[in-house]
């Protein structure tokens, strides 16, 4: 329950509530936006809400801090592309991960929860199925249209890059399929 109260605080401060003028804002000035520091209050805060725990201020507090950190480290890559998107998002959800076992007091459970996960038949399905679909079954596909890609490359001199956002087009739609 603490992880997914963490997680709708992260999701309606990063996606709900931050707007597009915030976002410009911020990657034009970096730390010297106020809406930087708007954003990782508003993720405190929210942690602190939701969570209703008021003996427990380090947690929102400690959330606040690292929002921002992740936040600014992501303002000052040359490139705003998916591979630092992705990876701010992971951070984050780092982030709650930790402040879920300090809540629960679980960090001693880490490695019996890791092995209880490698032995559940449920969670190694759902692994298994998503590495297939997103590995192998790609690999496949584009076997199997090469005849057809060869074709249109020599026909149009089509970009390198819509080869890539192709495959990751595919990616997501094999990943919402399933």
């Amino acid at each position: 329950m603490i992880f997914l109260q963490l997680f709708l605080a992260h999701v309606l401060t990063d996606f709900v509530f931050q707007t597009s003028k915030w976002v410009k804002q911020k990657q034009k000035k970096k730390s010297k936006s106020i809406f930087l520091y708007l954003h990782a209050f508003l993720a405190g805060l929210l942690s602190y809400l939701l969570l209703r725990d008021w003996d427990q201020i380090l947690v929102p507090v400690f959330i606040s801090i690292t929002h921002f950190v992740i936040d600014l480290w992501k303002l000052n890559q040359k490139k705003d592309n998916l591979k630092y998107f992705l990876l701010d998002q992971l951070l984050h959800v780092l982030v709650i991960i930790i402040a879920c076992l300090y809540l629960s007091s679980s960090f001693e459970q880490i490695g019996p929860r890791l092995i209880q996960l490698l032995d559940s038949y449920s969670f190694l399905s759902i692994l298994i199925a998503y590495l297939l679909i997103i590995f192998p079954v790609g690999f496949i596909i584009g076997k199997a249209t090469e005849k057809w890609h060869d074709e249109i490359l020599k026909n149009t001199k089509e970009p390198l890059s819509l080869k890539a956002a192709g495959r990751y087009i595919g990616i997501f739609e094999r990943i919402l399929v399933l």
